[in-house]
Order: C-alpha cells, then sequence, then structure tokens
C-alpha cells in the first residue's frame, strides 16, 4: 500500500511537471526553419507586383518602377545594417521612403498618382504596430 502510494504521488509529481513545460514558440523568440527573411530580390518582387497590379502599370512602368524599388531596397538594406541606433534607422526609413514615393510618383500618369496618393494616406505609419496598437 505504501508503495502504492508513493508510485502515485511520484507520477503525478513527473505528470504535472511536463504539463508545465511548453514547446518554445516563434512568438518567444524560437528560431523556425520554416520561416526565412526575404530576400532583397523578393521584397521587390512583391513591391512592384503589388504597386503595378493596384496602379494598372504599363510594361514600361513596372520596368522603371522594379529599378526604383531595387535601388532603395538597397538603401534600406545598408541602413538596417548600419551601427546606428534603431530610432535614427527609423528616421533614415522614412526618409528613403519619402524619395521613393516621390521617384515613383515620376513615372505614372495623373490618374495613376492620385490612386497611388489614396494608397499612401491609407497605408499606416507603421505597419508592424497597426496590430499592437488594435482599432482606433
Amino acid at each position: 500500500m505504501k508503495k502504492l502510494l508513493i508510485f502515485l504521488v511520484m507520477l503525478t509529481a513527473t505528470t504535472s511537471a511536463y504539463a508545465q513545460k511548453a514547446p518554445p514558440s516563434p512568438r518567444d523568440g524560437a528560431p523556425t526553419a520554416e520561416r526565412k527573411a526575404p530576400t532583397l530580390e523578393e521584397r521587390v518582387n512583391r513591391r512592384t507586383v503589388v504597386l503595378a497590379a493596384r496602379l494598372e502599370l504599363t510594361a514600361e512602368q513596372i520596368t522603371a518602377l522594379t529599378e526604383i524599388n531595387t535601388k532603395y531596397a538597397k538603401q534600406r538594406d545598408t541602413l538596417r545594417t548600419s551601427a546606428v541606433n534603431r530610432d535614427e534607422i527609423r528616421y533614415q526609413e522614412v526618409i528613403v521612403n519619402t524619395k521613393q514615393n516621390e521617384e515613383v510618383a515620376t513615372i505614372l500618369t495623373d490618374s495613376q498618382k492620385i490612386t497611388f496618393q489614396k494608397m499612401i494616406a491609407n497605408r499606416p505609419a507603421n505597419p508592424r504596430m497597426k496590430a499592437k496598437t488594435g482599432p482606433e
């Protein structure tokens, strides 16, 4: 009887100890093999495809847009790898985004510029923070 009681206590203790240990999740900073940062080409392609579809760009405009997106994506990569603090990087990225938007506007027609300006106006200031702040 005593052995059975000791066995049940040990079984309960080990079971509850394992129940407390959860597997690491990506939110906890655990590395995941299936999620990789997109390459420069993938980021450029994604932005170009989205803008081309929404603005109904011609083939010439798509070529020019790809060049513009590549140029500014390289600048952003250089900023992110610099040894500057985060606030300075964010400030510089805002400047880069503004310059990029101005350059993109130069290749658009008047109706496309209006649509592009609406897209910019509807864009959240920081897309990563949109989910954290909730509805306004």
